[in-house]
């Protein structure tokens, strides 16, 4: 913003009813910008507002420079919005004068109630895996939660005792699954404390029964840990009701790990039945087929600069799942590979994921991210709404991939990974139908 220029700050709420309301609550303040600014919450407590129901909303700081034309003065205004935060800091004295002293069990009460004419939800959302072994194996259906992730944001703010927390990464009718960890890497359960796992009614992108993604989440799943648990006491009622009723984590009983085939080296293949086969074909080859997502990729002969060798090697995946946009992960040359290691293509367009705001791209039908860990976009994950994932990694010019499918995809998939069947006699079978023996061409 412009040095010494005048800042306004105000505070903004949201609350939904039939129609979603975003509203200006008051102004809190007008001085120079000087680089920082201290809200004082007590300087606040008499005031009056009409709007007392909003529990969560913004800060909005803004401040407008003239700049001189040729005629006239031209207003350019710059605006800056915080986080979505609890507004307990400004409305707590007028809720103690509304509703006394315990005014967060009113609001945890009121949520409740409302919470309680809404459908059931969990039942319909993937299980959790037992382990976060487990959980980080499966880049079909889970991904990780940057608010509690080890590499990158280990505070975990509503999971204290966790270690990691992974969450599906794609907008579904049935709302966002997450499943956190502790420090034995187990499931954490929040019938066992205030602290586990927590699905969620709304997706954080939201949905057609979302009505504004993040602050329908906020409203319906974020703001109940507040009035219900952490403004009152892990025993009390309300925080009961959140963690065994309401938000109870689904265990981990009937979770369904994912079948898993790969890519590799000059060039080995292990299909999703665990036969083990080298390829040398080269050219663009179908790794993955079934009837609403395709996966190739593209092999091409190794170069070593001490003559021809007879081998082939990955240097492309690209993937498509229905109407989605097409992605491609490509390896770079080798004189390109100071700064980044992969090329990532969305219809054939470059996207980048170098910074943390960026390392997620969500569109529709699909997700794609280069994990929190990874600097040099060296790791590359393309997740499908069927939770089929695909995994991509370059380490020193060599590529690898893995595919991932849920268990749906059984007798489903076609390519040179397979079908995945249990029975490694059917893993070759051509496009028309037809079965080629494995023996006939001899294990890897």
């Amino acid at each position: 913003m412009y040095h010494h220029a005048d800042v306004n700050l105000s505070v903004w709420g949201y609350r939904e009813t039939q129609v979603p309301q975003f509203l200006h609550i008051a102004d809190l303040a007008t001085t120079q910008n000087t680089g920082s600014f201290k809200i004082v919450p007590s300087l606040y407590k008499n005031r009056t507002n009409t709007e007392t129901d909003i529990l969560f909303g913004f800060i909005q700081m803004n401040t407008t420079r003239f700049l001189d034309t040729d005629k006239t003065k031209v207003p350019v205004t710059v605006t800056i919005w915080s986080e979505p935060i609890p507004l307990a800091w400004y409305f707590a004295p007028q809720w103690e004068q509304k509703f006394g002293k315990h005014w967060a069990k009113n609001f945890c009460d009121r949520w409740i109630r409302d919470d309680e004419q809404l459908p059931n939800f969990r039942e319909q959302l993937p299980k959790c895996p037992c382990s976060l072994y487990q959980a980080l194996a499966d880049k079909g259906q889970y991904m990780s939660d940057f608010l509690c992730d080890k590499d990158w944001n280990p505070k975990c703010l509503f999971h204290r005792s966790a270690v990691h927390c992974v969450r599906t990464p794609n907008p579904t009718l049935q709302g966002e699954q997450q499943c956190c960890y502790d420090r034995n890497y187990f499931l954490m359960l929040s019938q066992d404390q205030q602290w586990g796992s927590y699905p969620k009614r709304s997706h954080s992108l939201g949905y057609p029964r979302t009505k504004v993604p993040t602050l329908s989440q906020w409203y319906h799943d974020i703001v109940p840990r507040f009035v219900c648990c952490l403004w009152q006491s892990e025993s009390s009622q309300g925080c009961e009701i959140l963690r065994h009723e309401r938000r109870p984590t689904q265990d981990c009983v009937n979770y369904e790990s994912p079948g898993i085939a790969g890519v590799y080296g000059n060039l080995h293949i292990i299909t999703f039945d665990d036969l083990e086969y080298t390829f040398t074909g080269k050219g663009e080859f179908v790794l993955v087929r079934s009837s609403s997502v395709e996966v190739q990729g593209r092999f091409e002969q190794v170069l070593t600069g001490l003559g021809e060798v007879r081998a082939t090697e990955l240097t492309s995946v690209v993937a498509r799942e229905n109407s989605t946009m097409v992605v491609e992960v490509r390896r770079r040359p080798k004189g390109a590979r100071w700064r980044y290691h992969l090329d990532v293509l969305f219809n054939g367009r470059r996207v980048y994921f170098d910074r943390n705001p960026t390392k997620v791209k969500h569109l529709p039908g699909v997700t794609v991210y280069v994990p929190s860990y990874i600097f040099d976009q060296s790791e590359v994950v393309i997740m499908f709404e069927s939770g089929l994932g695909v995994e991509v990694i370059e380490n020193k010019g060599c590529l690898m991939a893995r595919v991932y499918v849920p268990r749906k995809f059984i007798n489903q998939t076609r390519g040179l990974l397979g079908n995945w069947s249990y029975d490694i006699s059917d893993d070759f079978t051509l496009p028309n139908g037809t079965k080629t023996l494995w023996e006939k061409m001899g294990p890897g």
